[in-house]
């Protein structure tokens, strides 16, 4: 997991934070830690995007996080969205009968 973020003198308000390998119990406290970081101490960005392009497998706890950042961004007043086909999340959300709980675009 790297957060990766646009040239401050271009974009200073966006944060793309760019997820690999497995999401699970293991992980996830990394991945909770990184997301709450992204959105730095001033908390001004106005983009926030959570890339899932490398992704290899992705629990219920991974989901979680993802589900508490876009809180948090809709706190904010930050636009939040989930890139990259992620099948795991595609079927955690089905299972939890989520109509859109996270502003995905895959």
């Amino acid at each position: 997991m790297e957060p990766q973020t646009g040239d401050p003198r271009t974009a200073p308000r966006t944060v793309t934070i760019r997820v690999t390998g497995e999401i699970d119990i293991a992980t996830a406290p990394e991945l909770d830690a990184l997301l709450h970081n992204g959105f730095g101490p001033d908390g001004t960005q106005t983009d926030f995007t959570v890339d899932l392009s490398d992704v290899t497998f992705m629990a219920l706890r991974g989901y979680s996080a993802l589900l508490g950042a876009a809180r948090e961004a809709q706190r904010r007043g930050t636009a939040f969205r989930v890139t990259g086909h992620n099948p795991d999340l595609a079927r955690i959300s089905a299972a939890l009968g989520a109509q859109e709980p996270l502003a995905a675009s895959w």
